[in-house]
């Protein structure tokens, strides 16, 4: 399948074809040790550095199996180059591909990798007509890791000790992704909070499930006693968003999904006037920005939007949670003791709250 690169474009990213002017930045790059420590390998003298990006400038075809395409990553505002997403052909007649990357440390929580590893997939997909694409990251390396996760890659194996690494045993994950598989949102998320609507991209299936994963190993008591897996948790989003009738909003910072809310409407009919809050969970990188306030307000306002006037929720009795609200004005209905099992079996009670709206 002879295939030329063509670039691509994102909202805020360019990824073209390696230059001749991009040697400076790139051998930067390679000579940071935060860079090339995952990197199969070693902080590169300049020399080294200049073969590499000579390297980079002929890998713009795909025609044989291990071919590859080097894109440099270029922010838009301002035509900076911060790094490489590399797609490699490892068969061309069982469709099978391989995508890796590096991204400058000083541009990092931006959400660049993402959104450069998208374009790429949906390149290898719709362009290049793969079937399957994996990537492969040190066991360490969880930045990668949890990229892979967030992008809707699916964690398929973990290599233990399988090879000697910059000197220690190394360890190897696994991730990988089918055509059919691979969901795009029609756009980005921007910063701010969003009412989600189905279908939910992967990757902010995978966001929400490392905010879970998060809330549950800082203490947050929210139906799991100990941390749900990054699977157990993309698999218990999974399963909530596809209900009919609850909503979901989510907080975006820096283009990642790091907080979220539920609204769960009661079925009953002589209840068609109220609903319950769940899973109001805050990234702890992000908190004390105001997300947990602005996904309730975001809530409420369309909760009294659909008739739904009266919420409840329960939270931890003694947790942080109960003083936030108790001061955007929700009233404590009373505690209801050994309410959750705790991870070292004893029991933890939880306080009832509720709230009426008013236009």
């Amino acid at each position: 399948m002879p295939a030329e690169m063509v670039p691509l474009s994102t909202e805020r990213l360019l990824l073209r074809p390696y230059r001749g002017s991009d040697l400076d930045p790139f051998a930067a790059l390679m000579a940071d040790p935060d860079v090339v420590r995952y990197l199969p390998w070693p902080v590169l003298p300049r020399a080294q550095a200049e073969e590499f990006h000579a390297l980079r400038l002929t890998r713009t075809r795909l025609a044989a199996d291990g071919d590859a395409l080097s894109y440099a990553v270029e922010v838009r505002d301002g035509g900076e180059y911060v790094g490489e997403v590399l797609l490699r052909l490892l068969s061309a007649a069982d469709g099978q591909g391989e995508i890796g990357f590096f991204l400058d440390p000083a541009r990092s929580g931006r959400g660049y990798a993402a959104e450069a590893a998208t374009a790429v997939l949906d390149a290898a997909f719709s362009q290049f007509g793969m079937h399957r694409v994996h990537g492969r990251c040190d066991g360490a390396n969880t930045a990668s890791a949890d990229l892979m996760r967030r992008l809707g890659m699916r964690q398929e194996a973990h290599l233990r000790e399988h090879e000697r690494f910059k000197g220690w045993w190394g360890e190897e994950l696994v991730f990988a992704v089918l055509q059919r598989e691979w969901t795009t949102p029609a756009a980005p998320l921007t910063d701010g909070v969003h009412l989600l609507t189905t279908p939910v991209p992967a990757r902010v299936e995978g966001e929400l499930a490392e905010v879970l994963v998060d809330c549950v190993a800082g203490g947050a008591s929210v139906g799991f006693p100990v941390p749900p897996t990054p699977a157990q948790a993309r698999a218990w989003w999974r399963a909530a968003l596809a209900g009919d009738d609850a909503l979901t909003w989510v907080a975006v910072v820096g283009g990642r999904v790091r907080g979220t809310v539920r609204l769960l409407p009661a079925a009953q009919t002589n209840g068609a006037h109220r609903a319950e809050v769940a899973k109001l969970l805050v990234h702890r990188d992000a908190r004390g920005l105001g997300l947990a306030r602005a996904l309730l307000a975001a809530l409420e306002a369309e909760a009294l939007r659909r008739g739904r006037w009266l919420l409840v929720l329960d939270t931890e009795t003694g947790s942080s949670a109960e003083d936030l609200y108790a001061h955007l004005g929700w009233t404590r209905a009373g505690v209801i003791g050994d309410y959750a099992l705790l991870a070292d079996g004893g029991t933890a009670s939880t306080t009832v709250f509720s709230k009426r709206l008013s236009p």
